[in-house]
């Protein structure tokens, strides 16, 4: 009796998981170890164009045609596949070009619960299985260009009345061109750096967008990184001073240094460093910054490296988070988008390099951007 009820309720458990799959959007595939589908639900069987009956048993390489970003096709190896496989950059070949989200996820059937109950009921399914699920995300990928548009048209047509604010606070400001108090200079003041902030998060939503959408364009040229990091730290001298901060290029004059050059796009490397250097300032009270540079394994390794707040453990793993920002006492009080790590770890990937930081709290960070030498 009580074998038979077990029976009875694993057996209503399978007819409503076989409802929940025949009824969700997203299509769903189970396959053997040889590629060979055992079950297909109507959502995956709309994506594909085939009938369920005529794809019941047929390999799923001639069910399920995927095209990538590049129009090659997606090689189904079954055999070989060990771990979970999670794609977004696929087209599925139906009546029509489909983007999909696609999952393959290699199981064991012998590890579910009531596996020996219901084996006689499952179809054909065998130990090593496959369960593949395919969901359309045309809507959304639309969706979210629309939202990326607009992002990138406001932020580029705002550029223009903050530069014009810009430019009349400056003749505000010049004693040549305006006469006014000091009391009205400090009013100018705060609200030149206010224009200043406006504008840089205006470029920086620019740069995010260029960089989601994939379309950061780089012209690559031979830099002498020597020379590019200091020019870059005697143009942000003047920033870390007015903080009483001290900022050093590392690099001994009276010794013959190593020639490092790599093959980048110069603006967007400015930037790189800009970034790292303005954000050690921003969060750095008393010391310095310096920044360094060196090479190993066929890279160059440029560092920047403060005294300030440091970064917890707690908030290293998301600090490269679009909008990201560590929420304490003393980030509160410091302003920021939470976008310049973003878009510095997206443009040094986008240059086949990588970036990474050391920190501790309270004992300053220490950030790395690496990047392919060339000689």
């Amino acid at each position: 009796k009580r074998r038979k009820k077990l029976e009875e309720t694993a057996y209503a458990n399978a007819l409503q998981s076989d409802l929940a799959i025949r009824v969700i959007s997203d299509g769903v595939i189970v396959c053997n170890s040889a590629g060979h589908i055992l079950l297909i639900n109507p959502a995956a069987v709309r994506l594909s164009g085939w009938q369920t009956g005529d794809a019941l048993g047929l390999e799923v390489s001639s069910v399920i045609h995927l095209l990538d970003e590049q129009n090659q096709e997606f090689v189904w190896d079954m055999k070989s596949m060990k771990e979970p496989i999670a794609r977004n950059d696929l087209r599925i070949k139906g009546a029509k070009l489909t983007p999909v989200e696609m999952n393959i996820i290699p199981c064991d059937i012998t590890k579910i619960p009531d596996y020996k109950i219901i084996s006689g009921r499952t179809g054909g399914l065998s130990q090593d299985n496959f369960i593949i699920t395919l969901r359309d995300i045309a809507l959304e990928m639309k969706s979210e260009e629309a939202r990326m548009d607009f992002i990138s048209t406001a932020s580029h047509e705002m550029r223009t009345p903050v530069a014009t604010i810009d430019g009349y606070l400056d003749l505000a400001l010049n004693p040549n061109t305006a006469g006014i108090d000091e009391r009205a200079r400090g009013f100018l003041e705060k609200a030149k750096e206010a224009s200043k902030h406006l504008g840089r998060l205006f470029a920086d939503l620019l740069d995010v967008t260029k960089i989601d959408d994939q379309r950061q364009e780089l012209r690559y040229e031979k830099i002498d990184v020597n020379k590019f990091l200091g020019s870059a730290v005697e143009a942000l001298r003047g920033l870390a001073e007015l903080k009483g901060l001290t900022i050093q290029f590392a690099n001994d004059e009276n010794r013959v240094n190593p020639i490092y050059y790599i093959m980048a796009d110069a603006r967007v490397l400015s930037e790189i460093v800009s970034n790292l250097i303005e954000n050690a300032v921003k969060y750095t009270e008393k010391g310095g910054i310096t920044v360094k540079v060196g090479s190993n394994d066929g890279f160059v390794t440029i560092s920047v490296k403060d005294t300030g707040i440091g970064i917890g453990p707690e908030y290293i793993s998301h600090i490269f988070q679009k909008f990201y920002r560590a929420d304490n006492r003393d980030t509160r009080e410091i302003g920021g988008t939470g976008l310049g790590l973003y878009i510095v770890k997206n443009s040094v990937e986008n240059m086949h390099g990588k970036v990474w930081v050391e920190s501790e709290a309270g004992k300053g960070s220490e950030f790395f951007v690496s990047l392919p030498r060339v000689k």
